[in-house]
C-alpha cells in the first residue's frame, strides 16, 4: 500500500503533510496519503489469482487508523471474502503481534 504517516515527535522536523490526532491522542502526520487507484489495481490481481481473504497492517494504524479502514472498504467493495484489519483485530501499538494475529485471522476465518 503506497501510503506514508509519521508520529509528531518534533513540530520543527515536520514533513509537510497534514497533521491529524490520533485515537491514543498522539499526532500523526500524513505524509503520503494512501493511493487507492494503485491499490485497486493490485488487489484486483489478486483476486485474479483466486485471493480472497487480506490482511491488512499499517504500522501506525493503533492510533491512525483511517488508511486501514479505507483499504478495508476498498477490498469490501471489491468482493473479497475475508478482511482482518489489524487496527480491529487487535489494536495495539506492537507491529509484529498485530500483523502475525491479522494473518493468522484472515487465514483461518
Amino acid at each position: 500500500v503506497d501510503e506514508r504517516v509519521a508520529l509528531v515527535q518534533d513540530k520543527s522536523a515536520r514533513l509537510g503533510g497534514e497533521v491529524v490526532k490520533g485515537v491514543t491522542g498522539e499526532e500523526v502526520e500524513v505524509v503520503t496519503p494512501i493511493n487507492l487507484v494503485q491499490l485497486r489495481k493490485d488487489l484486483a490481481e489478486c483476486l485474479r489469482n483466486d485471493i480472497k481473504a487480506v490482511a491488512v497492517m499499517l504500522l501506525h494504524s493503533y492510533t491512525f487508523r483511517a488508511h486501514e479502514h479505507a483499504v478495508g472498504e476498498l477490498c469490501k467493495e471489491m468482493g473479497f471474502s475475508q478482511i482482518s484489519l489489524s487496527s480491529e483485530v487487535m489494536p495495539m501499538v506492537k507491529a509484529v503481534p498485530r500483523g502475525l494475529t491479522s494473518c493468522a485471522d484472515a487465514y483461518l476465518s
